[in-house]
């Protein structure tokens, strides 16, 4: 299934934060955001 093939994994880091978010390039909106910080 190729749903998923569309997405976009934008991964930022900053300094000790780091941030995992999925986004749908189609409708620009964020489908998983996950936020890990020490």
């Amino acid at each position: 299934s190729g749903e998923f093939q569309d997405l976009v994994l934008i991964v930022e880091i900053m300094g000790k934060h780091s941030n995992l978010i999925l986004v749908n390039p189609e409708s620009n909106q964020i489908i998983d955001d996950l936020h890990n910080k020490d």
